[in-house]
């Protein structure tokens, strides 16, 4: 997941998001490695995002390491059958806008 991550990073239209150069996205991604709790998903990955399997290891690497928020714009995430097992396992999944309103919030 942090390769894909780094792979994302580094499309032009992140990088003017985020203006890291190279090496502070390197810097970035490790520092993610060194304090990441390592998640072993079951091969094959078993189908639990439809229409979209390559969300698969996303969610499954999200309850394994027993997050309590996946923080995505991916729409397939938000599909009910997702919703509803992710709240099985105390998961919730939420924009990054309302992540950020949320926590904005609770700083007043």
């Amino acid at each position: 997941m942090l390769a894909e991550l780094f792979n994302v990073l580094r499309r032009p239209h992140m990088q003017k998001l985020h203006g890291l150069n190279e090496q502070g996205m390197r810097r970035f991604i490790r520092a993610l490695y060194e304090t990441a709790t390592i998640v072993i998903v079951p091969q094959p990955i078993p189908r639990v995002i439809p229409h979209d399997a390559k969300d698969d290891a996303v969610f499954l690497t999200a309850i394994g390491g027993k997050a309590s928020h996946i923080v995505t714009r991916e729409r397939h995430l938000f599909h009910a059958d997702v919703l509803a097992l992710a709240s099985q396992h105390s998961v919730d999944i939420v924009t990054d806008d309302d992540r950020m309103a949320t926590l904005r919030a609770a700083r007043r």
